[in-house]
């Protein structure tokens, strides 16, 4: 990550297939943390100075949506699944 703040981020990174998909889940682009450097990188955004900085920037209101509906569907899902695994368990 030190790297990346100081060097760039490869352009073919943010650029793969799989990038655009992810970006979208939370309505985001690769504008709301990098600005281009190069031909063949971007740079973090400014005020982007940390790696804490990175992981927090991109915080909105789209990714806390999306994070407590993944909590609230996992946590649905296990309390169906715990007694499933319960029951895998070996008696002792």
């Amino acid at each position: 990550m030190r790297c990346h703040l100081h060097s760039g981020v490869p352009r073919a990174e943010v650029n793969a297939p799989t990038a655009p998909k992810q970006l979208a889940k939370f309505q985001l682009s690769t504008a709301c943390a990098f600005d281009a450097l190069d031909a063949d990188r971007f740079a973090f955004k400014a005020d982007l100075t940390s790696t804490a900085e990175v992981r927090h920037g991109g915080e909105s209101t789209e990714i806390a949506i999306t994070r407590s509906r993944l909590n609230d569907a996992l946590a649905g899902w296990w309390k169906i699944a715990r007694d499933d695994f319960a029951e895998l368990a070996p008696e002792t």
